[in-house]
């Protein structure tokens, strides 16, 4: 993803532990542009642990938990651990797929600490659509945030994509 001349990558591992939860372990690589100086490296280690409550069935949509630690790291990382937890619902209907999110970052962070675009909540909506003998996904989704320091405002963001499996 890029923002504001930053260009970031995450490599992640993530293993099943138990039946509905899996660890995962990342480490953000970026690119950084300011002005005419350019700063390549590690951007944390982000470690998280997702846990599943049910699977979904015809009267329940599937309902998981996540705890995640943005850890200091590299050039670009933040200059502390940064804590989030998400509640996440996933409805299956015939035309595809609807992923409702919501995630709070609490603590006390400056405007002198280093957290790259980490936020204070946030709440997305996303949809989704299998092309299963194809096998291709066709997504979009909205996301409003506020900003861990600084503005109160609410930042917007759209995206779509496609994802093709080889």
């Amino acid at each position: 993803r890029g923002v504001g001349g930053t260009v970031e990558v995450e490599p992640e591992l993530a293993w099943g532990l138990w039946p509905r939860t899996q660890l995962e372990i990342g480490v953000p690589l970026a690119r950084q542009r300011l002005g005419g100086r350019s700063t390549l490296g590690g951007g944390g280690v982000d470690v998280a642990i997702l846990h599943a409550l049910n699977t979904e069935t015809t009267s329940l949509p599937a309902l998981a938990l996540s705890a995640r630690a943005l850890l200091p790291a590299g050039p670009l990382g933040p200059s502390r651990a940064i804590a989030t937890v998400t509640a996440l619902a996933t409805r299956t209907f015939t035309a595809g797929r609807l992923h409702l999110n919501a995630s709070a970052s609490p603590g006390r962070f400056r405007t002198s600490d280093r957290i790259g675009d980490a936020a204070r909540w946030s709440v997305g909506v996303a949809a989704d659509h299998s092309f299963v003998f194809q096998s291709l996904l066709v997504g979009a989704d909205l996301v409003v945030q506020r900003p861990l320091v600084g503005d109160d405002t609410p930042e917007w963001s759209a995206a779509t994509g496609v994802r093709y499996q080889v």
